[in-house]
């Protein structure tokens, strides 16, 4: 007897309309596109717990039709895409240790690195708007967490939130660069979706119910750019120019057991080709015990090992569908006993277009 085919789910699944069985949905297994659905256009998605459990939403800019999300790749890709200049050229990420942890941009061709923001304060959260002249983002300089912007050139700071202890999180611009949604605990006490204009006028309440809403995500665009960046081999330890038809991705990451909070210049890019080439540059040399472990996985999904040896580098063709993974280097010892113990490690964002 042949097993009746599932029926997908849809995208979008109004909350008036939920069933007790798609409040944890199981969604139809398929590749992860490398573009928005265009159902996303202008929404805002977010996390909540209004089923007991977290979950990603969809709703109007007003806060109206409210829609759960069937399948969690939307948010992860729209997530990361705020934290790209519009013309993808550039990308910004986080980099730090407890307590001082500073808001950095990359070159995506060249992988030159310049700190932004931070230095001996916390900063985090950053979010490109649409014009590419700002960066959102939080800063705990006034002893709790508050929504500020920065001119990319300038670096002239503006604060746009005032709370006394509340925390206001996660900025996403508008699509017009007029308006930020982010979450804060005001009022409440709750984690709501709150919206303010670019300026930090206008404050308001978008989500105001019973639940925790965090971690915005406004859609700014459903269409893949005019030109990606892809990797191209440029030498030991560079990250290429783009090229039209790559046969070889090449992803670097500077590793290091004393310092492994460096970064690479593939981290966050859409790559293609085979056989996929993963380097890593270690500044420091590996003791008697040690190795390296590289791991690459679907985001979402568990670390699954690829290979452990003492060379830095890794080449092999894997079976990848369209998507976003991780990929790990991590600096493994043996101690006395034998056990394996991790001295370094580091992970990074790709995603895969064959």
């Amino acid at each position: 007897t042949p097993r009746p085919t599932a029926t997908p789910l849809p995208l979008l699944i109004p909350v008036d309309q939920i069933t007790p069985e798609a409040k944890t949905p199981k969604p139809t297994a398929t590749p992860t596109p490398s573009v928005l659905p265009a159902a996303l256009k202008d929404k805002i998605v977010f996390l909540s717990d209004r089923f007991g459990k977290t979950a990603v939403f969809v709703m109007d800019p007003d806060g109206s039709n409210v829609a759960l999300l069937t399948d969690r790749w939307p948010y992860d890709l729209a997530s990361e895409l705020d934290t790209f200049s519009p013309d993808r050229n550039y990308r910004l990420f986080v980099r730090g240790q407890e307590g001082t942890y500073s808001v950095l941009g990359q070159n995506i061709t060249t992988g030159e690195t310049w700190l932004l923001v931070g230095g001996s304060r916390v900063t985090y959260d950053p979010a490109w708007s649409p014009d590419g002249v700002q960066v959102a983002f939080v800063s705990q300089q006034a002893g709790n967490d508050e929504i500020f912007v920065i001119d990319k050139d300038t670096r002239q700071e503006t604060r746009l939130t005032n709370n006394q202890w509340e925390w206001d999180k996660h900025p996403s611009w508008s699509p017009d660069g007029r308006q930020i949604v982010f979450w804060s605990n005001r009022g409440t006490g709750r984690q709501q979706i709150w919206m303010i204009n670019a300026d930090g006028s206008e404050p308001r309440n978008i989500s105001n119910n019973e639940f925790n809403d965090w971690d915005p995500v406004w859609v700014k665009s459903t269409a893949e750019p005019a030109a990606v960046a892809s990797l191209s081999p440029a030498g030991p330890g560079i990250a290429g120019a783009p090229a039209a038809t790559p046969t070889t991705a090449l992803a670097t990451v500077l590793l290091s057991p004393t310092a492994p909070l460096l970064l690479s210049p593939s981290d966050g890019l859409l790559i293609r080709g085979a056989p996929q080439r993963f380097v890593w540059q270690p500044t420091s040399t590996l003791s008697a015990d040690e190795h390296y472990r590289v791991e690459v996985w679907p985001q979402g999904s568990d670390p699954q090992g690829v290979v452990d040896t003492r060379e830095s580098s890794w080449t092999g063709s894997l079976n990848l569908v369209p998507g976003i993974y991780r990929w790990r280097v991590q600096v493994l010892a043996s101690d006395i006993r034998g056990q394996i113990e991790r001295t370094a490690s580091e992970t990074f964002t790709f995603r895969w277009q064959s």
